[in-house]
C-alpha cells in the first residue's frame, strides 16, 4: 500500500493508524471521514463530497456504522473510477465499524 501524505482538505484530518485512534486493517496515511449513525445514501454522499476536496491519488479512509456502507462504497468507487484499496470491519469506541478505504482517481 503506497500512501502519500497531504495537507488535510477542510473539514478532514489527516491521522496515521498508529493504534492511538484504534486498529484497523486498513493501517497507514489517509483522510479519516467518521460517518457514525449515517444510513444510506449518506455515507457514499459524504464520500463523495470529501474524494472532491482532497488531490488525485490522495486516500480516504470512511467509518461507517451501517453495514450496507461497504457494498455501497464499493460500487460508488467502481461507478466513478476511484480505486477502493480495501474494506474491513473493526470495534472501535464501543462501536462496531464498517471500514473503506479509497484512493481518489486520477484527474
Amino acid at each position: 500500500l503506497t500512501t502519500r501524505s497531504s495537507r488535510p482538505a477542510p473539514g478532514l484530518r489527516s491521522v496515521s493508524d498508529d493504534g492511538s485512534r484504534g486498529r484497523c486493517a486498513l493501517a497507514g496515511e489517509a483522510e479519516e471521514l467518521m460517518l457514525p449513525g449515517l444510513s444510506c445514501p449518506m455515507p457514499v454522499l459524504k464520500a463523495k463530497k470529501a474524494l472532491a476536496k482532497l488531490p488525485s491519488g490522495a486516500l480516504l479512509r470512511v467509518w461507517s456504522t451501517d453495514p450496507h456502507s461497504l457494498p455501497d462504497l464499493s460500487d460508488f468507487a467502481r461507478q466513478t473510477g476511484h480505486r477502493l484499496i480495501g474494506q474491513t470491519e473493526s470495534e472501535k469506541d464501543g462501536k462496531h465499524w464498517f471500514v473503506s478505504l479509497i484512493a481518489r482517481r486520477e484527474d
